[in-house]
Formats: C-alpha cells, sequence, structure tokens
C-alpha cells in the first residue's frame, strides 16, 4: 500500500481494513499479553499466533489448493484484510462489496476481546 498509494481508489476501504486489522492485531496482543506472566513466556507462545495468521496468506498464495482449503480460507481475518486491501484499489469498489470481508475480521476479534475480558476479571479475583 505504501507503494502503491497513488492507485488507491477507496481509501474509505483502506481506512476501514486498516481500523479492522488494528484492532484484530491490539486484540492478539492482549491475548498474548494478558495470558502470560513474563516476557519470556509471550515472546516463545507469540509465534502460534503469526504463524496461523500468516499461513493462509502463504497458502493462498501457492494455488492449486483442495476445494475444502479453499472454500475455508476465505473465513480466516487475513485472507480478509487482503481482500479489502485488494478491493480498495478497484474502481467497482462500494462499502456494501467490503462489508462481508470486514465482517471476517470483526467477527475474529470480538472473542478475542471476549476472552481477555474474562482473562483479566479472572485475575483480578
Amino acid at each position: 500500500l505504501a507503494f502503491n498509494y497513488s492507485n488507491v481508489v477507496s481509501w474509505a476501504i483502506v481506512a476501514l481494513a486498516v481500523l479492522a486489522g488494528a484492532l484484530l492485531a491490539v486484540g492478539v496482543g492482549l491475548l498474548i499479553g494478558s495470558s502470560f506472566e513474563t516476557a519470556q513466556q509471550v515472546g516463545a507462545w507469540s509465534m502460534i499466533p503469526i504463524v496461523l495468521l500468516m499461513a493462509p496468506i502463504m497458502l493462498m498464495m501457492m494455488g492449486n489448493l483442495p476445494s475444502l482449503l479453499e472454500s475455508v480460507l476465505p473465513w480466516t481475518p487475513t485472507i480478509a484484510l487482503a481482500n479489502l486491501f485488494l478491493l480498495s484499489f478497484s474502481g467497482s469498489a462500494t462499502l456494501v462489496r467490503a462489508l462481508p470481508d470486514l465482517v471476517v475480521v470483526l467477527a475474529w476479534s470480538l472473542p478475542l476481546y471476549t476472552a481477555v475480558i474474562w482473562i483479566v476479571r479472572r485475575s483480578d479475583r
């Protein structure tokens, strides 16, 4: 996006994608940070969500995937974010076309924040 900013057609969709992605990333960070007690534990366990978030992008780039995998991958937050950014370059980008991918990212964020609230409340007792 930084190198192709002049090709962006819909900056509103870019803003929504950045906000949704930031919400997801902060949720993952809060969940990891509130789940472990030391910085070493956080550092060690943080690779698991990173790999889980990056794997769908790498799999999608490979192509020739089984049909089951191709039907599941669009429901992952990183693929949905990639679709939002790709849509922002399209001349036919509308909020209606962006809404399904935006809902996917926000739907993944909701359980993260729910888990963070549960962990923090449990630790206060």
